[in-house]
């Protein structure tokens, strides 16, 4: 009878193990940096996410900006969360000669609304709308976001479609060696289309490991009417979790970069709006939403009675949002803007 009380809990362990193994994270978690996954929050939970994006690097000089966004997340219902951005930036002087430092740069509002769930359906689609007004620039974002899981949830595929529309005040554009203007001011028009790949696989309990690729290419005019500039950008991304928080960091760099139309030649000194050659994101979060006691921390698997208790809920679509992502990665002005703008 103790042999086979020790077979038994031998086995007991041997499947949970497994289970933990081959079941997806908490549902909260933001898997990919510039990513969205199709997963939303459920009703009344809260969340706290801190955005850090360093964009790097422009052909025509020095060039550096540090983004950051703080955002907090609430599930209306278990299929449709809203959030709230408040956004800053930081130029320094060699990118934004007499613009440099920390700069109040806007808010923003997001909507989600699953379509389909992950867990339940075959695989899962959500739409996604998000305007942000600035002081000098008003943006609308629009995106289909699909998801697809395998292997039990361990490897998580995703794919973004994305349209952008931007109006922007913009001041004169002036020599640094001789303050003579050289681009007048005005009011620009872009809109933009993007398409964002990503796959992230569970290599070990709490840490996922993946990639992202992004396309964009650029227009002038609100009509997606006249072609400026497209690019690529590729990289790894690394997640972990652990409790009721988690942190992704993703890395983008920049290929087949490609201008169409005539080039400004610019003063030494100045600088082109040129795509921003490099991408580093780092993303935190903090759940301080509703736990009726079944959730597990994040990074670890639904095991147990409570565990079975939000798979099943999950299946039914009423899971936790586990993927987020994406601000614009780095967004080229025509030359008319000044560099860093981007």
């Amino acid at each position: 009878m103790a042999f086979r009380n020790t077979l038994a809990v031998a086995a007991a362990a041997g499947s949970a193990a497994t289970s933990m193994a081959a079941r997806p994270a908490h549902a909260s978690e933001a898997l990919f940096g510039y990513l969205y996954t199709t997963e939303v929050m459920p009703a009344g939970a809260v969340e706290v996410e801190q955005w850090v994006t360093d964009k790097i690097g422009q052909e025509n000089g020095h060039f550096n900006e540090l983004q950051l966004r703080t955002e907090i997340e609430f599930g209306v219902t278990d299929r449709f969360q809203v959030a709230g951005y408040l956004n800053t930036k930081y130029q320094n002087e060699t990118a934004t000669p007499g613009d440099a430092g920390l700069k109040f740069d806007g808010f923003s509002f997001e909507a989600i609304w699953q379509l389909m769930n992950p867990y339940k359906d075959s695989f899962g689609l959500a739409l996604y709308a998000e305007p942000s007004i600035a002081p000098d620039e008003t943006e609308f974002e629009f995106k289909l976001l699909a998801q697809k899981n395998l292997l039990d949830g361990r490897l998580v595929l995703a794919a973004n479609a994305v349209a952008e529309w931007v109006v922007e005040d913009q001041d004169n554009i002036t020599d640094p060696l001789t303050g003579h203007v050289i681009a007048a001011g005005g009011t620009e028009k872009i809109s933009e289309l993007q398409l964002l790949l990503g796959a992230s696989y569970r290599v070990a309990p709490n840490w996922f490991l993946g990639a992202e690729y992004r396309y964009v290419t650029e227009f002038e005019g609100l009509g997606f009417d006249e072609r400026a500039e497209s690019a690529n950008y590729i990289g790894p991304t690394v997640h972990f979790a652990k409790g009721k928080w988690f942190a992704t960091l993703t890395w983008l760099t920049r290929f087949g970069a490609n201008d169409y139309g005539p080039q400004p030649v610019l003063p030494p000194g100045s600088f082109e709006p040129d795509v921003t050659t490099n991408g580093l994101r780092l993303k935190v979060g903090v759940d301080l939403g509703v736990n009726d006691g079944t959730d597990p921390p994040l990074g670890v698997a639904r095991t147990g009675a409570g565990g079975a208790r939000r798979n099943a809920r999950a299946r039914q679509g009423l899971s936790h949002r586990r993927g987020r992502a994406e601000a614009a990665f780095c967004r080229r002005r025509p030359f008319r803007r000044a560099a860093g703008q981007a």
